[in-house]
């Protein structure tokens, strides 16, 4: 009776350990995702900050155009 008693709490050790292993891993590939996409999010805020000042010059651009263009009529 021992004995198994004995073998009974191993296999719930065996389990727990299986189960922090699992979840750890789990943990693990999550934290790699979001920095991943962390790492993307700062990737296009930049991008999307130079595409505002080539859009902000093309309006400047286009302003002075219309300008040229309304005085030469």
């Amino acid at each position: 009776m021992r004995k198994s008693l004995a073998q009974d709490r191993a296999a719930e050790l065996d389990n727990a350990v299986n189960a922090v292993k699992y979840y750890r891993d789990l943990l693990d590939d999550i934290t790699a995702r979001l920095t991943a996409a962390t790492e993307t999010i700062k990737t296009m805020e930049i991008q999307h900050r130079e595409l505002m000042m080539v859009n902000q010059q093309l309006v400047d651009e286009l302003q002075k155009f219309k300008q040229l263009n309304g005085k030469q009529q």
